[in-house]
């Protein structure tokens, strides 16, 4: 059932409680308006419409803010920039504005004749600064860190997760030249790796037989590449079968 609200002053019909004070508020026939100071202000006011434009805003606060970045606004630009809001020429390139185009042309001819130094311009590290660089990556290196790990190479999956309770002694998220190695074996040079199905697309099954060349090289040995998929419809004698070989082969290499 639609209730209807009336108002006490013209007696207009109104579908809300709120709807009928609103209209109350603006109503013709309410002489309270006319007491409360000069019309246009009081209009303005309780209607909450810009004085610039006419543009209606939900409440007060949203009526400031609108009337200070208001196109209408004479001052618009000046009071934008003395209350911190936007900066006046947000949007705007030298194509649309003449200001935008002097101000560019001023600072570029500024710049050619030295009054302005671009702060970077002209610096490059020298070589000392460079090799001693090359030595700190170095040290990272061997010591398998990297100052170029990234969130993406130390996230945990549940896969791995799940491994890292059972290869306790191995050390995760090792770092080879260019790769991260799940669970590695620094001392025997050994490594465990985890994959996702990922792997087994053309793409990286490619990636993955460069990946093992290069770290082959470099004297690594892959113990096991352990497929997640399969691993995980296997039964529990099954998986406890499959892990203990892998961890006989850590044990028994030398």
């Amino acid at each position: 059932m639609n209730i209807q609200y009336e108002c006490q002053y013209c007696g207009k019909q109104l579908s809300t409680k709120w709807n009928c004070k609103r209209h109350e508020a603006t109503c013709e026939k309410n002489q309270s308006v006319d007491k409360r100071g000069d019309a246009d202000s009081v209009d303005r006011c309780v209607k909450r419409t810009c004085q610039f434009c006419g543009k209606s805003c939900k409440n007060n606060k949203s009526l400031s803010s609108h009337e200070r970045l208001c196109p209408s606004n004479p001052n618009r630009h000046y009071v934008s920039y003395t209350i911190g809001h936007a900066a006046w020429n947000k949007g705007l390139t030298k194509l649309l504005d003449d200001r935008i185009k002097h101000y560019g042309e001023t600072y570029s001819r500024r710049v050619a004749a030295g009054e302005i130094i671009v702060s970077m311009t002209g610096k490059r590290h020298t070589e000392e600064t460079k090799q001693r660089m090359s030595e700190s990556h170095k040290k990272l290196w061997i010591n398998g860190d990297s100052i170029f790990a990234t969130a993406r190479e130390h996230r945990t999956s549940y896969p791995e997760e799940y491994f890292a309770g059972i290869f306790v002694s191995a050390t995760r998220h090792y770092h080879v030249s260019r790769y991260f190695l799940d669970f590695a074996w620094p001392n025997k040079k050994l490594y465990v790796e985890v994959d996702g199905e990922q792997h087994y697309t053309d793409k990286g099954m490619r990636h993955d037989s460069i990946r093992t060349d290069i770290l082959s090289e470099l004297g690594w040995v892959c113990v096991e590449r352990i497929r997640w998929k399969t691993f995980s419809k296997l039964s529990f004698d099954e998986r406890r079968t499959y892990i203990n070989n892998i961890v006989q082969k850590v044990t028994e290499y030398k």
